[in-house]
């Protein structure tokens, strides 16, 4: 419920919308980290993209969340200290994606 809670807050700032890319991929970044934190048993506060997918995938999580969550982890850290360039609609699809692995996980009871 928290992370949805938080993509939803996230949505209303319309970040994409006024080209705040980095400012978009820094709270996707901290409400999945946040939410993998708290339902996995191996991430750790701080740990960065890397060692939090190699925890993703110590916790046994499925091979193609591990891959989707690193592509997605791997093109926010472009965005936030590379200032890689990104179009709203990718930006979008990435709030979608992250909303349908927390719901997809909180189905599964991998949620609490």
């Amino acid at each position: 419920d928290e992370a949805l809670a938080a993509l939803q807050r996230l949505r209303e700032a319309r970040h994409p919308d006024a080209g705040r890319f980095d400012a978009h991929a820094l709270e996707l970044t901290r409400i999945l980290h946040r939410f993998l934190e708290r339902t996995l048993p191996t991430p750790r506060p701080g740990d960065t993209s890397t060692e939090l997918i190699a925890h993703v995938r110590a916790a046994a999580l499925g091979e193609d969340d591990v891959r989707r969550l690193g592509g997605l982890l791997g093109t926010w850290d472009r965005v936030k200290f590379a200032r890689a360039s990104q179009q709203a609609e990718e930006a979008l699809r990435e709030e979608d994606a992250v909303e349908a692995f927390v719901r997809r996980r909180a189905a599964d009871g991998g949620a609490t």
